[in-house]
């Protein structure tokens, strides 16, 4: 038994893993609370992806329409079947903050403007 358990070694991931400190989970002293950016997180087979949105409004609608098209789909077609063909590749969508980086939701969003230009 440790006389002062507080001193014990940190736990260390295996050899070869990545550790990564998310900054929000970690409030430094004198840093401004920063409002959370927002995504919609659309679920697929295979995983999920992220598209970065302005607003929490925004997401949500953005979700909500495709999730009204997603359930509008099943109702007309054998939805599972599509998905299995790859002809829909999304399975539902969700307003979520944004995983990442400021920088990179920034520059999605940047992305995102050129291709609507």
């Amino acid at each position: 038994m440790l006389r002062y358990p507080w001193l014990r070694k940190p736990d260390l991931p295996a050899r070869g893993a990545s550790v990564t400190t998310v900054l929000r989970e970690v409030p430094l002293p004198g840093m401004p609370d920063v409002a959370p950016l927002w995504a919609v997180q659309l679920h697929t087979r295979h995983g999920v992806q992220f598209v970065a949105h302005p607003s929490a409004e925004s997401a949500d609608r953005e979700a909500a329409g495709i999730n009204d098209w997603l359930n509008a789909v099943s109702e007309r077609e054998n939805f599972e079947a599509l998905v299995a063909s790859g002809q829909i590749t999304w399975t539902s969508a969700e307003a979520v903050e944004w995983p990442y980086s400021p920088e990179a939701h920034a520059e999605a969003l940047a992305r995102l403007a050129e291709e609507d230009a």
